[in-house]
């Protein structure tokens, strides 16, 4: 769909996401291997996840950033 869309596009979406999930995106997201345009929306998520689920957050992060 990136292809379709020009440059100057803008996009407003709504995500709904359980936490596990939550974790599990920014894991397999935020990786090395990823894409850069893919990481940084990651870094961007994890800044909410952060901001909004603190004590999972932590406990995330304290896992070894990997999803249970």
């Amino acid at each position: 769909m990136r292809a379709l869309l020009s440059v100057g596009a803008y996009t407003v979406f709504f995500w709904t996401v359980n936490a596990r999930a939550l974790m599990n995106f920014v894991s397999l997201r935020a990786a090395e291997a990823a894409q850069r345009e893919i990481r940084r929306y990651a870094d961007a998520v994890e800044r909410f996840f952060e901001q909004h689920m603190p004590v999972t957050h932590a406990a995330f992060v304290a896992a070894g950033r990997i999803a249970p």
